[in-house]
């Protein structure tokens, strides 16, 4: 069957970034970027490829066995199963405490360095252990009751005054780590048939809604007191895009999956936020903005472009027959933005900033950015069934 032009140029947009990934990426953070020594992965890789000795964060960890998890489902053939279970034993065995507390970093050969909590690195654990669970299909069980027994202490031990969400400051609740939170309970509901996971995505989606988003400038804020008002201050007043863009993208695929569609509008007006008010004449997510919807920070990380892409896959699988191609098009188009940050001396390495002109800030390359691109591209990747299908586009993208 001939394809439109849009469903063309999206697979050859899709092939292109899947050939770095998987002949630039993944060779070189499988490799340089694995501790293979002490365990763990490298944080960073400098412009001059050296290699500088962090802590070793227990949410990296976490986000590197993600990697490898959807890179076996993505079909890379490199050594996914060796590095996911690498970084279990890491994370489970170094970061992860024998009284059950995970630690926020340790050094290489897994002394604690930071032992503060954060709901961070909570959300990132039940994420990857998910990750992992659908590969390790063997150790799904086993990997699902760690999970449980981290949510457990959270639920007990960290539930914010009013039992909604969670906090790890007391003077500060962040919306943030919920979104990790909600994340990872919709990864579990994928391969867990446990009522827990669903009750917990319910309730994280609802705490969005009702109290994260700000309906003075129709954006998630970032920072509230301990009664959830938005705090205003210099210091916690900014709103990121990438944010938006990210919590649309969750609502959106758990609006569809629970049959929730009242969660579609909400998460529509979070991204017409971030696309209208947070978007560079360079095509490019800003940095941050201001609840009067200017632009607090003109560069241009690379994480928000791979929300917006995120966020844009979710609009094709909603959009009607009429309007996918254009849609389309639009995910096409953040193939290539996102594609300019890896234009880099390292082959598969990137830039994680590019300047309010396009310019790029010559920094180290932070190996916690492959979990943005790798999830991206699993987003963008279950569009193939209906870029390649004319007919029941729509069904096909609601199986994907």
């Amino acid at each position: 069957m001939t394809l439109t032009v849009a469903r063309e140029r999206f697979n050859s947009e899709l092939a292109t970034t899947k050939q770095w990934l998987f002949g630039s990426a993944l060779p070189l953070w499988s490799t340089r970027g694995t501790d293979l020594v002490n365990g763990g992965f490298f944080e960073r890789l400098n412009p001059d490829d050296t290699i500088p000795l962090d802590p070793r964060r227990s949410r990296l960890v976490a986000r590197q066995i993600y990697v490898f998890a959807k890179a076996h489902d993505l079909g890379w053939d490199g050594p996914c199963a060796q590095r996911i279970q690498h970084g279990l034993d890491f994370l489970l065995g170094k970061c992860m405490q024998p009284d059950g507390r995970l630690v926020a970093s340790v050094a290489a050969d897994g002394s604690v360095i930071d032992d503060s909590f954060t709901l961070y690195d909570y959300a990132f654990a039940l994420f990857a252990l998910a990750a992992a669970a659908r590969v390790q299909t063997d150790s799904a069980a086993a990997l699902e009751q760690k999970a449980l027994a981290l949510v457990e202490a959270l639920d007990t031990q960290r539930r914010s005054p009013d039992g909604r969400g969670y906090q790890d400051d007391p003077a500060v609740l962040k919306s943030n780590p919920h979104m990790h939170l909600l994340e990872a309970a919709i990864a579990w509901t994928r391969s867990s048939s446990n009522p827990h996971w669903s009750d917990m995505a319910n309730r994280l989606a609802d705490l969005c809604v009702q109290t994260f988003i700000d309906p003075r400038c129709k954006a998630v804020r970032e920072y509230f007191s301990t009664d959830w008002a938005p705090l205003d201050s210099e210091e916690h007043v900014g709103i990121e895009p990438g944010h938006q863009f990210e919590w649309a993208w969750l609502l959106m695929d758990w609006g569809r999956i629970a049959g929730r569609p009242e969660l579609l509008a909400h998460a529509r007006d979070i991204y017409d936020t971030g696309e209208i008010y947070g978007v560079s004449a360079e095509g490019l997510a800003v940095n941050t903005i201001t609840p009067d919807r200017s632009v607090r920070d003109a560069r241009h990380r690379l994480w928000p472009q791979t929300e917006r892409l995120k966020a844009k896959t979710s609009l094709v699988k909603l959009a009607g027959e009429a309007e996918r191609d254009a849609a389309l098009d639009e995910v096409s188009d953040a193939l290539v933005a996102l594609r300019r940050y890896f234009d880099h001396p390292i082959e598969g390495a990137w830039w994680e900033h590019l300047g309010p002109d396009g310019t790029p800030a010559h920094e180290p390359t932070r190996a916690s950015s492959l979990y943005h691109i790798t999830c991206a591209l699993v987003e963008a990747d279950s569009l193939r069934p209906v870029a390649e299908r004319v007919g029941h586009a729509k069904d096909a993208a609601y199986a994907s």
